[in-house]
């Protein structure tokens, strides 16, 4: 049983997906993610998510702090401008909007900032091609009625409004798939 702190598992979990191998900058080279404190003196009271850049040899390179996510934000792996580089979704608790990392290739991002959060679990939604058009899709949960909702990518990000499922949220373990092979999920 998962903790209720991380309800869709740890980010180890859904990093290691063949679908979701993480490369920010289209070396190849698998990349990581991952959070750390950055002000360690004389206690971690900001942490804050790093991309790190596999380099040869197997080693890592701190690259760039993921700003507007320090912490407490799960960010979510995906491709929402069709680009074949990692990009982040995330919800931005400082601003209440859901934000796309949209990766440069050279290891940094521009960030994008879409609809509105409110409304929305912060810390439960997925990304998959809902419509089958080459961008990843946000998939959100509405807090009411309890549903998700699709929030399409743009090509430079997300679009501005939700298309809603129809599909309840109850019963948690939810995952994105292609159910029947039509390339759509």
């Amino acid at each position: 049983m998962r903790p209720v702190a991380q309800p869709l598992g740890a980010l180890t979990e859904r990093y290691r997906s063949s679908t979701r191998r993480v490369d920010f900058n289209g070396d190849g080279r698998e990349d990581l993610l991952v959070r750390s404190c950055i002000y360690e003196y004389p206690y971690c009271d900001q942490t804050a998510w790093r991309q790190l850049l596999g380099q040869p040899g197997g080693t890592l390179a701190l690259s760039y702090d993921l700003d507007m996510a320090f912490g407490a934000e799960l960010p979510q792996p995906g491709d929402f401008n069709g680009d074949h580089l990692t990009d982040l979704v995330f919800h931005c608790l400082s601003v209440l909007q859901w934000c796309v990392a949209i990766s440069s290739g050279e290891g940094g991002y521009s960030m994008n900032y879409g609809p509105s959060g409110n409304g929305y679990l912060w810390y439960l939604y997925l990304v998959g091609d809902y419509d089958g058009d080459g961008f990843d899709d946000l998939y959100a949960m509405r807090n009411s009625p309890a549903n998700w909702e699709v929030i399409r990518g743009s090509g430079t990000g997300l679009t501005g409004s939700a298309v809603t499922t129809g599909l309840s949220t109850a019963g948690g373990g939810w995952t994105v798939t292609d159910y029947n092979g039509d390339l759509q999920q």
